[in-house]
């Protein structure tokens, strides 16, 4: 509602009669006690610009921040992001991944795909158009968003894609900006004391509390020198995976640790810990510390707006000896789908290891599929290749190619001194050179600003050939031209409104197709059958050869059809089971995401 600029009316004192209006309709009793505690209340018109114009009622407090603002439709008093911070129980709150809040600050509505619905269960009383707030889902994440729900919560879960909350206002919006754009100290909740009139209850509970409850175990926080290494390896992390915040910079130093830096952290790390249990103490002076040590550039306000982060230094000496690791929002990713795949399967999750015993009764070879490209032979585009360092005749993954272009457009973008404006290093324009190998495809953006995203998309598609490379159990299998490979997971139409789905391409990971038939057949509780993947399927224009089919199938207990004729095995199973044999095939058989395409 506020990624725009919005028409503000000049404000006036509340009346008391209003500001009692006010106060009753708040619902917890520390903010009604700060409202009535507030020597000035001011109230303004104000009209919003983003699609339909809305006229709004926003509500400051002495210090001119605002802490409220009232909707025509839906009617509702919406508390501000500085009030919620202060008060993070005023509304029930739903948690995110830290890397979709940076979607929300961009205007964009809290999506299905990003919840994690385990979270939801307790907010299953919530209807449609209530008031929500929205955090990360580490401990000391503050409130980053508010919004109302699109649909009941017991739709939402049940629902697998739509908008779950529509956003209303968030941090470093223009509705935020008109405050101080600190964050504020959360308000605590009072603790009751030995002369409070409720003892009497608390000391009933603890009297029907049985004796031999243990305390919830306190966590130990590490010391400040580990606490220091495990922000350095979180900010090494960031810079390792910089180029995919190129276009997002100047950004706010809060949004920067809380978004970048504290999901990177190493997954050992206590969840607890952060810059505040360093030796730095606070972020602006850990910050300040990596500046000195060029990790970063960053800027501050001098009118006391928050700091900003303008650059990061993505050749640092310090990341040819990182070796990357696997990181706390990798983990929570892990986690959640181990747990959402153990409820798919209809069965209580392991702690430590979810289906571990089905994955390891199948004994499945190590398998590893790789895109790779190879430059093509135009004369303009070797011409480009002179200039980086890309092996004109070799293979390369996709991350050599971004890393040789990045470094190739680092030469053209000069770099900012302290005093200047930042330049926006995420946006370029391409040289003469590379500008003609652009243009192959008959691109008329090759010579204009474009993002450094877009020049790698446009580079792959002009300038390289797609190949794929098949590894078995550390074993070459085979390098081919084309697209690469995977399982392919397609709804097919039967008769009436009956659906089937097929299942092609197992074979690539050793996954033997007549023995998951069987174990469908029990799962999902319905009818399966094989039969030969038809010539003109990706997946069997890819493999098609003996050769390579023979060394797929060589560890198969059963006769497999691919021993007699050149074709793979397509499972056909009874409804629609996309999303569980999804689940299954990522969580219990280890197959990477990009290796199946769900159609």
């Amino acid at each position: 509602m506020f990624k725009k600029p919005h028409t503000t009316k000049p404000s006036n004192q509340l009346s008391n009669s209003a500001c009692k209006k006010l106060v009753s309709q708040v619902s917890t009793g520390l903010e009604q006690e700060r409202l009535k505690g507030e020597k000035r209340i001011s109230v303004a018109r104000a009209y919003t610009h983003t699609g339909q114009e809305q006229q709004l009622t926003i509500y400051y407090d002495s210090d001119g921040e605002p802490i409220y603002f009232q909707m025509t439709n839906p009617h509702h008093l919406v508390p501000s992001i500085y009030t919620l911070i202060r008060f993070p129980t005023l509304l029930p709150t739903i948690i995110t991944n830290h890397h979709v809040l940076d979607k929300l600050l961009h205007g964009a509505d809290l999506m299905l795909p990003g919840l994690h619905k385990p979270d939801l269960l307790p907010l299953v009383h919530l209807v449609q158009n209530e008031l929500v707030s929205i955090r990360g889902h580490l401990p000391d994440d503050p409130i980053w968003a508010v919004g109302y729900l699109a649909q009941d919560v017991s739709l939402l879960l049940k629902a697998e894609s739509g908008k779950a909350v529509i956003t209303l206002h968030t941090q470093n919006d223009f509705l935020w900006n008109t405050g101080s754009k600190r964050i504020p100290t959360p308000v605590e909740n009072p603790q009751p004391s030995p002369e409070s009139p409720d003892v009497a209850l608390v000391e009933d509970e603890a009297r029907a509390q049985p004796l031999d409850t243990p305390a919830p175990p306190i966590a130990e926080k590490p010391p400040p020198d580990q606490v220091d290494e495990y922000l350095l390896s979180a900010l090494l992390m960031t810079l390792w995976k910089g180029d995919k915040l190129a276009g997002q910079f100047p950004m706010p130093a809060s949004l920067f640790y809380s978004a970048h830096i504290l999901p990177a952290r190493p997954a050992g790390c206590p969840r607890a810990a952060g810059v505040k249990d360093s030796s730095a103490k606070t972020l602006a002076k850990w910050l300040k510390a990596h500046q000195k040590k060029d990790f970063l550039q960053v800027k501050e306000d001098r009118k006391g707006g928050e700091t900003l982060i303008t650059s990061l230094n993505l050749s640092h000496p310090e990341l040819h000896k990182f070796d990357k690791f696997r990181t706390i929002a990798e983990q929570d990713k892990l986690d959640a789908a181990a747990l959402q795949s153990a409820e798919l399967a209809g069965a209580a999750p392991d702690a430590k290891n979810p289906q571990a015993a089905f994955s390891a009764s199948w004994n499945l070879p190590e398998t590893r599929i790789s895109a790779l490209f190879r430059a093509r032979k135009d004369p303009r585009v070797r011409a480009w290749i002179a200039g980086t360092e890309i092996e004109p005749e070799g293979l390369h993954s996709r991350q050599q190619i971004k890393d040789a272009l990045g470094k190739y457009l680092d030469g053209q973008v000069a770099r900012a001194s302290a005093s200047a404006k930042p330049v926006n290093r995420g946006v370029v324009v391409p040289d003469a050179s590379l500008a003609a190998v652009l243009a192959r495809d008959g691109s008329s953006a090759a010579a204009a600003a474009i993002s450094r995203s877009e020049v790698l998309e446009m580079l792959l598609a002009s300038a390289f050939e797609p190949w794929w490379r098949l590894e078995r159990d550390g074993v070459l299998v085979t390098e081919k031209q084309g697209e690469t490979p995977t399982i392919v997971l397609k709804k097919k139409k039967r008769a009436g409104p009956k659906h089937a789905t097929l299942i092609a391409g197992l074979e690539l990971f050793g996954i033997e197709p007549g023995r998951l038939a069987k174990e469908l057949r029990t799962m999902c509780a319905g009818s399966t059958t094989t039969h030969p993947v038809p010539p003109d399927h990706p997946a069997a224009k890819a493999l098609a050869s003996k050769d390579i089919l023979a060394k797929l199938t060589a560890r198969f207990s059963t006769e497999h059809a691919a021993r007699s004729i050149a074709a793979l095995v397509e499972v056909e199973c009874q409804g629609d089971q996309r999303a569980f044999v999804q689940n299954l095939l990522l969580h219990s058989f280890a197959v990477p995401k990009s290796s199946v395409t769900v159609l």
